[in-house]
C-alpha cells in the first residue's frame, strides 16, 4: 500500500491549484481521529458543503458519492484493490491508482470533477446506488420484523465445545 504516496500526489494537486482544503479522518470513535468530526454524519454533514473531495480511502469515496458530491480518488494499492472496485461498481469514472496518477491526468480529473458534467455524474451515482440499495434495505427490514421459533443451544459436550443437534 501507498497511502503515502496518494496523499502527497492528492496535496500536490491542492497546492499547484491553490484550492481551499481541510483534511477530514473518518476513523471512529472520535479520538482516534485527526480531525475531531466524531461521527459519521458530522463527516457528511462537512462533506456536503464541499465542492469535490480528494481522497486515497474508500469510506471518504463513498460519503462524497452518498452525498452528490463529486470525488477524486487515488487507489493506494498498486495494481488497485477496494476503491477502485467500489468505483467500478458504482460507475465513477474520476479514479486512478496511485501508480497511473501523473500530474496531468489528476489535473483533468479534477477539472472534471469540479464541472456541470462532473456534479451532475455524481448526484446521478447517489441516486442509482440508493435505488439499488433500496431493495436490500426492504429485505433487512422484512427479516428483522419475522418471528422465528426458539431454538435452545445444545448443550456443552465434555470438552466445553457445543455438540451437534
Amino acid at each position: 500500500q501507498r497511502h503515502s504516496e496518494a496523499v502527497s500526489l492528492l496535496r500536490q494537486l491542492v497546492h499547484g491549484r491553490d484550492l481551499a482544503a481541510g483534511e477530514i479522518d473518518t476513523r471512529w470513535p472520535a479520538y482516534r481521529n485527526s480531525s475531531g468530526l466524531g461521527s459519521p454524519a458530522q463527516v457528511t454533514s462537512v462533506i456536503e458543503r464541499m465542492d469535490v473531495l480528494l481522497t486515497n480511502r474508500l469510506h471518504g469515496m463513498v460519503y462524497a458519492l452518498k452525498s452528490g458530491v463529486p470525488v477524486l480518488a487515488i487507489d493506494p494499492v498498486d495494481g488497485g484493490d477496494k476503491v477502485s472496485a467500489q468505483a467500478g461498481v458504482l460507475g465513477w469514472p474520476a479514479i486512478s491508482t496511485v501508480e497511473a496518477a501523473s500530474a496531468d491526468r489528476l489535473n483533468e480529473m479534477l477539472d472534471w470533477c469540479l464541472s456541470d458534467e462532473g456534479r451532475t455524474a455524481a448526484k446521478d451515482v447517489a441516486e442509482s446506488a440508493r435505488a439499488k440499495l433500496r431493495p436490500v434495505s426492504e429485505q433487512l427490514r422484512e427479516a428483522l420484523r419475522t418471528q422465528f421459533p426458539y431454538l435452545p443451544l445444545p448443550p456443552p459436550s465434555a470438552s466445553g465445545m457445543l455438540t451437534p443437534r
